[in-house]
């Protein structure tokens, strides 16, 4: 997979420990580490593939309002043992 870099949007560093993640009918966690004004990353082992819509529900660091919106899979990476990165998917909101 071509990992180019297309972001538009400068990202910010941050951890979000907990991201619920909505596929109906299935309901996982991931967390996240980077987010900006187009979209996040969210780190998971149970990727969904490119494409799918999904719905997130999260708390920003230090914020008390749940956050709740709808976002695609714009790419996504399984695990694989050759390499230092881990799985996860990038989401636009």
């Amino acid at each position: 997979m071509d990992y180019t870099e297309q972001r538009v949007a400068l990202r910010s560093p941050l951890l979000i420990r907990q991201v619920r993640i909505e596929v109906a009918p299935e309901v996982f966690f991931g967390y996240a580490t980077n987010i900006s004004s187009k979209g996040i990353y969210i780190q998971t082992i149970n990727p969904k593939p490119t494409g799918f819509q999904v719905r997130l529900r999260f708390n920003l660091p230090g914020d008390k309002e749940t956050i709740e919106c709808s976002a695609e899979v714009v790419w996504s990476r399984d695990y694989d043992s050759k390499t230092c990165r881990k799985p996860g998917m990038g989401l636009r909101f």
